[in-house]
């Protein structure tokens, strides 16, 4: 079983069955439109084998805080740009993502990073463990390179999307996407299911992306994770 759960603004924690991944860690009370921080704090999570940061921003790596994080010997990969901020918060074991599809190992998991723009700033990534396969979207901006994925992957069992919060058309946001744009990534991937990430997340954008996907990607179900919300995935492909 694959459980996620919705931590804060774009920060998800993922058990791959016993395998623990957090993505994008913010605990951070400010700035306050990315939404309340977490009712978790580092010291509380469980032993992670990975922490997966997808952009050069502060809300994509609150190192400040995850510093309170007991094991740093864990795996920490992300943008060569994030490097120096983690192991000046103790964590030295640090992969830089920064050729799409070279694969990465921690334990049973599978890393492979992929590409995302503004390229040098945001990458996205394809986790595999237990059986499942999940896109993290990060905060890129809509980037069709993402179709390269099903080259060097499966399809995969859930894909999260950074919609963004204001984004009233295509190509509008500096960070994230439209909802159309999301929508048309999962209509490429085609995951079994879809969960909107960032600072649209639950936002009315996030329904538009859910109308949108209706229209491009139908087979795809869509998940709405409010802040401290569970989901479970049971079945694989």
């Amino acid at each position: 079983m694959l459980t996620i759960s919705r931590l804060a603004h774009a920060m998800v924690l993922m058990d791959f069955a016993g395998t623990f991944v957090l993505a994008d860690p913010w605990f951070a009370k400010k700035p306050t439109r990315l939404g309340p921080p977490s009712s978790l704090g580092p010291a509380d999570l469980p032993k992670l084998s990975l922490v997966l940061v997808s952009g050069n921003g502060p809300d994509r790596a609150d190192w400040k805080s995850l510093a309170a994080y007991p094991d740093k010997s864990i795996l920490v990969a992300g943008p060569l740009s994030q490097m120096k901020a983690a192991n000046k918060s103790g964590f030295g074991l640090f992969e830089a993502m920064e050729k799409p599809w070279e694969q990465h190992k921690a334990g049973p998991l599978v890393l492979l990073p992929g590409p995302g723009l503004p390229q040098g700033e945001q990458v996205t990534a394809v986790l595999q463990c237990a059986g499942f396969t999940v896109y993290w979207g990060g905060n890129s901006l809509f980037d069709p390179r993402i179709a390269g994925m099903l080259q060097h992957t499966d399809r995969p069992d859930v894909a999260f999307l950074p919609v963004a919060a204001n984004a009233g058309g295509l190509l509008s946001s500096k960070c994230g996407m439209a909802p159309e744009e999301a929508a048309g990534i999962c209509g490429v991937l085609n995951p079994q299911v879809a969960i909107p990430i960032g600072e649209g997340a639950a936002s009315l954008n996030a329904q538009k992306f859910a109308a949108a996907c209706a229209v491009f990607a139908p087979e795809t179900k869509v998940k709405v994770l409010s802040a401290g919300a569970v989901y479970q995935h049971k079945t694989a492909r």
